[in-house]
């Protein structure tokens, strides 16, 4: 399937998005971290951000699977005659092919691909 660049343009921007809003969970998860000490904060901060950016780069495949998937599931059709087309074409073009006999000599040019050359 050719993939258009629409496509890559719908997947930053639903990507950007949750982003969003994984970026706002995280700045209300920070937020509420008043209670601990210095060194508990840096620790949950640290994992909090290490889990974020997980998750981000987790939810980009996704994200970009489920629109390929989508995207072939809408153009299926077109997909499919294009295919047909490619096929038929190739059937026409495969009759006119020059065909070599294996009982008879190569060509030359096959030949020179397997001297051994000391």
């Amino acid at each position: 399937m050719k993939k258009k660049p629409t496509l890559y343009v719908i997947i930053i921007c639903l990507w950007t998005c949750c982003l969003a809003v994984l970026g706002f969970a995280f700045s209300w998860l920070i937020i509420g971290l008043n209670d601990y000490s210095a060194v508990k904060k840096a620790f949950v901060i640290a994992l909090l951000t290490i889990n974020t950016i997980v998750l981000a780069v987790l939810w980009f495949g996704s994200i970009k699977d489920f629109v390929f998937s989508v995207s072939y599931a809408v153009l299926r059709k077109k997909l499919n005659d294009k295919y047909a087309d490619i096929k038929e074409s190739s059937d026409r073009s495969a009759s006119k092919k020059v065909r070599i006999d294996p009982q008879k000599r190569a060509p030359r040019t096959f030949a020179l691909l397997y001297v051994q050359r000391f």
